[in-house]
This record gives structure tokens, sequence and C-alpha cells, in this order.
């Protein structure tokens, strides 16, 4: 029985390393030189946060967006301002 308790954990433990592998990977892809735009799985990731959030940010005008039919795209430069307004260098 405590074998399979090991291999459990060894599963749940790789599982866990997987997908941080996976999301840094995915934030490397999003902050190359040439991307200009990020759509709402891409915000998302970049920022480790629920679509449900996005949501949020969008309502409260946190965030810039353009919107083409249902899909929402946000600029670089704005995803950038973003993050140096709540930049705390302490």
């Amino acid at each position: 029985m405590s074998n399979e308790n090991e291999i459990k954990k060894m599963f749940k433990t790789i599982c866990a390393d997987t997908t941080v592998i996976k999301t840094e990977l995915a934030k490397l892809v999003l902050n190359s030189p040439g991307k200009t735009f990020y759509d709402v799985q891409e915000f998302c990731i970049l920022f480790n946060i629920s679509k449900r959030t996005l949501s949020n940010w969008r309502n409260n005008k946190l965030i810039p967006y353009s919107r083409i039919g249902n899909k929402y795209y946000f600029k670089r430069e704005d995803v950038e301002k973003l993050i140096d307004r709540f930049y705390n260098p302490d």
C-alpha cells in the first residue's frame, strides 16, 4: 500500500512540475520581441490569473483592450504600463 502511495505522490509532483514548465515556456514565447498583442488566454498565462479576474480588470478599466467580435486583445505596451503602474521597488 505504501508503494502505491509513493507512486501517487511522485505522479502529483511530476504533474505539478510539468505545469510550472509549461507556464514558464509560454511566458518566454509570449515575451518574444515581435509580440504586439495578447489575447485573453495569453494574458491570463502571463499574469497567472483566471479569465474571470481578467474580466473584472476589464470592467474596472484596469487594462485597456480592443474587442473584435467576441475576442478581446491587449496591447503589449498597455500590459507593460499596467506592470509599471503597480511597480514597487521596495
